[in-house]
């Protein structure tokens, strides 16, 4: 079984669907979330009791920005950054709690490329957008999802937990 932990952002339906009129190949996410963490095989009672009596401020993020994974030279993923000081601080935690490997770029995948095919265009909007502040929104939810692969649909993702904010 495949898990995650994510919280939801807005979407950015103006800026994927500019890269859909480059005529880039590739897939292109239905939901928009920021991956925390993912896990594949582990048990979701183990992930969820690690999770149980956790909180968290809620936090202000920014999406801001766009680029490359693994780099620009050969993009396989294409993402707006998200900016947040609380982000940081939430993540640190987690590291801790859930045993995570450090290290973490927070974005939102706008594209997955599956080929060269017009990528040279897909630069060039990069570039014009690499500074670009996109949406401000607040995160007051961490959800733990398992994705299903469904026959020629990709994967859907289903909540199985929620850890909720806390004011104080």
């Amino acid at each position: 079984m495949r898990l995650f932990l994510c919280f939801e952002t807005p979407r950015l339906d103006e800026l994927q669907s500019r890269v859909r009129n480059l005529g880039v190949h590739a897939s292109y996410p239905k939901e928009f979330h920021c991956t925390l963490a993912f896990w594949s095989g582990e048990e979701p009672r183990k992930i969820i009791d690690a999770l149980q009596g956790y909180s968290f401020k809620p936090f202000e993020c920014v999406l801001k920005g766009t680029g490359f994974f693994p780099h620009e030279r050969r993009p396989r993923v294409f993402w707006a950054g998200i900016e947040s000081g609380g982000l940081l601080e939430v993540y640190e935690d987690l590291v801790e709690r859930l045993g995570l490997e450090p290290g973490f770029t927070p974005h939102l995948t706008i594209a997955r490329i599956k080929s060269g095919k017009n990528v040279e265009a897909l630069r060039a909007l990069a570039r014009e957008t690499q500074e670009k502040e996109w949406v401000r929104f607040t995160v007051s939810e961490l959800l733990l999802k398992k994705s299903v692969s469904t026959p020629n649909q990709g994967h859907e993702h289903e909540t199985i937990f929620c850890v909720n904010a806390c004011e104080s």
